[in-house]
């Protein structure tokens, strides 16, 4: 009986885990590629007005070129920080919730390769739609963000196993007592 309240519990984790991972991934969409939803205003001005050609020409090929505006502009520190910060910070739960998912797959350079994947996807579909600007800088952030992240579980991985030692050294030091 244990050991099926035991396997249920851990289901319902499991399923937890992933669900956690898709209302993240539906948020990082909503607040990147629409931005609020402030994209698909931009994106119905600029429809039918831009050729393919004149999309593929607003690419940003030059790593560093936004990241050096926003820093050298004169910028508000809300705009720097929303555009900069911003894509960092949205990246880092990715790669934290995603070794917890895919427990086989914990290594750095696998959660890298999905977070550029999912990165190129936003990219890629501001381009097509038209939702914002595709820029090699966001993939920087992003990147970034996804190490950040990466980080935070390894630190997070290392905290969970000290607490496990320290919870078995308080019961052996509580057994040890008990015996004298």
């Amino acid at each position: 009986m244990f050991s099926m309240n035991g396997q249920a519990n851990s289901k319902v984790i499991k399923i937890a885990k992933h669900l956690i991972f898709i209302f993240y991934i539906f948020v990082l969409f909503y607040l990147v590629l629409l931005k609020g939803g402030d994209a698909i205003h931009i994106a119905a001005h600029f429809r039918g007005r831009l050729t393919w050609l004149e999309k593929l020409n607003t690419i940003n090929f030059i790593p560093f070129k936004t990241i050096a505006y926003y820093l050298s502009s004169g910028q508000s520190y809300h705009i720097v920080l929303t555009n900069l910060l911003g894509n960092i910070l949205a990246f880092c739960p990715m790669v934290f919730l995603l070794p917890m998912l895919i427990s086989k797959r914990r290594k750095m350079i696998y959660t890298l390769f999905i977070t550029v994947l999912i990165g190129l996807s936003i990219e890629v579909s501001q381009l097509i739609f038209m939702l914002g600007s595709c820029d090699i800088d966001d993939m920087i952030l992003y990147i970034c963000g996804g190490i950040l992240g990466y980080l935070a579980y390894v630190v997070f991985l290392k905290l969970q196993r000290s607490l496990k030692i320290l919870e078995k050294s308080e019961t052996e030091i509580s057994r040890d007592l008990t015996e004298l």
